[in-house]
């Protein structure tokens, strides 16, 4: 459903902040990146990115702004906007002004499955993740775009699963996770023969981790885990959407929730498609267990195996 408008010009409008990540902005780039051949494209962000290719514009919540967007997407002949705009970083009230504005103005309206409580009306839901993860179809009547062809490309390089765990990769996204990287740091000190891929995008973090002189400890700034697929063993993550990414190649991971609200959002995926759930306060007793019990972790492979349809 919607699909129409995938082959049209589109408008999307996204945050992206050390405050929420990067995943709502990957997740939008993959997007375009799929249907770049049919579209033309509109980004407006509330912060430049090195990582956005495409012609981008800055945005924010006055009105005067949003009529400076109306006024470009009109003059060039865009009816279609797409919302991927984080809903801890806006107050209802706020969100639906935003939302509410571009309905007004006869836009057709997608909006990313984030929200709860908000009287907007838009055209259609988008639902970037695996078609059962979520059984929500009650709370909204509109149209859905589903499935998670939608929020990456399929990964090339493929996991093979090995019972020793030779090399992990962590990838905590762009959020400020210096406080989790020194604990997983002074963790896997024991573990001289593990591999540790870190996988980051902050400046700080890569400076601390360059300060540590680990021998078995390799950095890839602006990388991605999936490049490095077919050698690793593990993956540590947030509780965002690279979990998804881990579980379409059957890769076990470890998926750190960075808050209450994101892991009250996957406490009941726990193990299904492959990834283990923890809050910050447990993640060392859950790493114990996912390195120490090798069952556990075939059943994570198995898990996402059978379940992930990708």
């Amino acid at each position: 459903m919607g699909r129409h408008i995938l082959k049209k010009k589109i408008a999307i409008l996204v945050n992206n902040n050390d405050k929420i990540g990067l995943g709502h902005i990957y997740r939008c780039i993959n997007f375009v990146n799929i249907f770049k051949k049919k579209l033309k494209i509109f980004f407006f962000v509330d912060k430049k990115s090195s990582i956005l290719k495409y012609p981008s514009y800055i945005f924010n919540k006055k009105q005067k702004n949003l009529i400076q967007i109306d006024e470009l997407l009109k003059k060039n002949n865009c009816k279609n906007i797409l919302f991927d705009i984080d809903n801890k970083l806006n107050s209802k009230k706020e969100l639906s002004n935003i939302y509410n504005f571009f309905i007004r103005k006869n836009y057709k309206t997608i909006c990313w499955d984030n929200l709860k409580n908000i009287n907007t009306k838009f055209s259609f839901i988008y639902r970037p993740y695996p078609k059962k993860t979520f059984n929500n179809s009650k709370i909204y009547k509109q149209k859905k775009i589903t499935g998670t062809e939608f929020f990456f490309y399929k990964i090339k390089k493929k996991f093979v699963y090995r019972k020793k765990i030779q090399r992990v990769a962590i990838q905590l996204g762009g959020t400020k996770n210096l406080e989790i990287i020194k604990i997983l740091i002074n963790y896997f000190k024991k573990y001289k023969d593990i591999k540790i891929y870190f996988f980051v995008k902050n400046t700080i973090e890569i400076n601390f981790l360059n300060s540590c002189k680990i021998k078995n400890l390799k950095i890839f700034k602006n990388s991605n885990f999936s490049n490095y697929a077919d050698c690793l063993d593990l993956l540590i993550s947030s509780g965002g959407m690279t979990k998804y990414e881990s579980s379409s190649i059957n890769l076990p991971s470890l998926a750190i929730c960075l808050d209450g609200f994101q892991f009250n959002l996957n406490k009941n995926l726990n193990m299904k498609y492959g990834f283990l759930i923890s809050k910050k306060k447990d993640a060392i007793k859950k790493l114990d267990l996912i390195i120490a019990d090798e069952e556990v972790r075939l059943k994570l492979y198995k898990n996402a195996k059978k379940n992930f349809n990708f």
